[in-house]
């Protein structure tokens, strides 16, 4: 029972951060659109909002007041009440171009960027379930015997990689795509070992480094556990 509980509020939490990747319904209502696709549909007012004010927020985002943003969507206890998608840009690592101005809606894929981080983090408490304490505490090389890590890197647990502080040599926020490690990352056949084979340069656990390739690790983890491909599993 217990683990059913914590399933159920992770996947909430899965499903609330999903809210920003694009749903169906046109712009310029004051409401969500019916769809079909099961989403029930609701209004904002009997859901406790004001509907004047969700208004004015979509003229301050259109005004440029809250700069580049690309949707909101609110959906309290199940219901869509609202939902508004502007326009934005986007940055696209691959190519090292800026697009400019480009147009939001429900049927425009949209990179969900460091949003995956969040996802990967809930689906992986799903599948460890109510053995997630112990877990977190072994060594990557439990997980992913494959990669042949070393006496070092076999320091570095499941805790260390969630946290983004795995000691690794890491670096995606250098402009110089050849040094950038995500989009080299991008790059690699097997992305796992990329990320395991960078050094160490601090102590696990001691310095936090900002890292999707520590995301990809997770994945890895995740699909090993589930048996299952990560997006099937999601």
């Amino acid at each position: 029972m217990q683990a059913d509980r914590r399933r159920d509020a992770l996947l909430r939490v899965w499903l609330g951060v999903l809210l920003f990747s694009g749903c169906a319904g046109p712009e310029g209502r004051s409401g969500p659109a019916e769809r079909s696709n099961g989403w029930v549909v609701g209004d904002a007012a009997d859901a406790g909002f004001d509907a004047a004010a969700l208004e004015q927020l979509a003229v301050d985002i259109e005004a440029g007041e809250f700069a580049n943003t690309h949707a909101v969507l609110i959906e309290p206890d199940g219901s869509l009440v609202f939902e508004r998608y502007f326009s934005g840009s986007s940055d696209e690592l691959w190519s090292g171009d800026v697009i400019a101005a480009r147009v939001m809606g429900p049927d425009r894929l949209h990179d969900l960027r460091s949003i995956s981080k969040s996802v990967n983090s809930a689906l992986l408490g799903i599948a460890l379930a109510d053995g997630f304490e112990s877990a977190v505490d072994r060594s990557i090389a439990d997980y992913l015997p494959e990669l042949g890590l070393g006496r070092q890197h076999q320091e570095i647990t499941l805790h260390h990689v969630l946290t983004m502080t795995a000691g690794l040599e890491w670096n995606e926020t250098t402009d110089d795509l050849e040094m950038n490690d995500e989009f080299r990352l991008n790059h690699v056949s097997d992305p796992a070992s990329y990320v395991m084979s960078k050094p160490i340069v601090h102590e696990q656990g001691s310095t936090f480094n900002y890292s999707g390739g520590s995301s990809q690790v997770l994945a890895m983890v995740i699909s090993r556990l589930a048996e299952s491909m990560l997006r099937d599993y999601a």
